[in-house]
């Protein structure tokens, strides 16, 4: 799994930070661009991989692989 993130959906900034708050233990990313904190409240987001995995998913994601399955 990549452990990259996507660039922020508010500005495209890659400036990323992947923090675990104290208060609940889940993940928080933060962007230094435009300094906007996304706080990932599922509780699968406790887990590192799948808060990158929460954070890399865009809406229209499953859209466009539709798109792409019955294209061929």
């Amino acid at each position: 799994m990549s452990e990259e993130l996507k660039p922020c959906p508010f500005c495209g900034g890659r400036d990323l930070q992947l923090v675990r708050a104290l208060s609940t233990g889940r993940y928080v990313v933060e962007c230094r661009g435009c300094r906007k904190q996304v706080y990932l409240n599922s509780v699968e987001c406790m887990d590192r991989g799948n808060a990158i995995k929460a954070w890399n998913r865009r809406a229209g994601d499953e859209r466009m692989q539709m798109r792409a399955d019955y294209s061929a």
